[in-house]
């Protein structure tokens, strides 16, 4: 997200962005109410602080129109949102973003704007505090989604089931960070070239992730990895949804070897 917005600005440019969106908002009275509790402010400090959560979706995900990802409680009317969308939309657009640019740059504000407001009602704490970091955390938190998570010797967590395709979970914490990150070898029969040009394939046809060509014993892996920030805390609903785009993104790069003719995948 910071790269686009640094086409425009960086954060002085979305800070002007999220106070004009706030104020022109609240002088409506039919949809004043979206953000109730939440401050400019607040809105900006989560943009900075969870932007890092927001993985880049397919182009064709923003030519659609985006959904509330807020708690049920916390949602409005969908009239109400598409207004509060139209009011975004006209901002950025008058603000200079390429109309080509609007869809997806609003579409990532809203999703950290869904959480600000979801964190506004919240009864309970859904953010983690550096401190609370841990495997066994982590873990737990795994599986309490429905999902199949174990931990493995080096500390690492191995998810499965509740994913599009399995991953690991690694705590760095030299550099605070939380990484994501998944493999799969190539099938005996091919080799490094192959393996190579498929890479190049799915990083033109999958942008949210950056593949990799591994060599590795006894063969080499096809690759990727994702990194959060966590030293000003990990809100758990953006945490869960980067770690299904990120085991989704990663099965859709495999894809692209459609006939399993270069990769082995764990799933079959």
């Amino acid at each position: 997200m910071l790269t686009l917005l640094n086409q425009y600005g960086g954060l002085p440019f979305l800070k002007k962005v999220i106070t004009a969106w706030h104020e022109a908002v609240v002088e409506e009275r039919d949809i004043r109410h979206y953000f109730i509790n939440v401050t400019p402010e607040i809105l900006m400090k989560d943009q900075i602080n969870y932007m890092a959560f927001i993985m880049r979706q397919p182009d064709r995900i923003y030519r659609e129109s985006p959904y509330q990802s807020a708690p049920l409680d916390v949602q409005v009317g969908s009239g109400v949102f598409d207004e509060v969308m139209v009011v975004l939309r006209k901002i950025l657009t008058e603000s200079g973003v390429h109309r080509d640019f609007v869809p997806r740059m609003s579409t990532q504000i809203v999703e950290i704007v869904e959480e600000s407001r979801a964190q506004a009602e919240d009864v309970v704490i859904t953010t983690w505090k550096p401190v609370d970091i841990t495997p066994d955390n982590i873990l737990r938190f795994y599986n309490k989604q429905r999902g199949d998570a174990r931990l493995e010797a080096n500390n690492d967590i191995y998810a499965t089931r509740g994913y599009a395709y399995p991953f690991w979970t690694r705590i760095l914490r030299e550099t605070q960070q939380i990484m994501f990150f998944a493999t799969a070898d190539i099938q005996e029969w091919s080799n490094m070239d192959e393996l190579k040009k498929l890479v190049g394939q799915a990083n033109e046809k999958v942008p949210s992730l950056k593949f990799e060509a591994v060599a590795a014993t006894p063969l080499p892996q096809f690759r990727t990895q994702f990194v959060l920030p966590y030293q000003n805390g990990v809100p758990t609903r953006l945490f869960l949804r980067s770690a299904r785009h990120f085991a989704s993104f990663f099965d859709a790069g495999m894809g692209i070897d459609k006939k399993r003719e270069i990769l082995r995948s764990v799933l079959t």
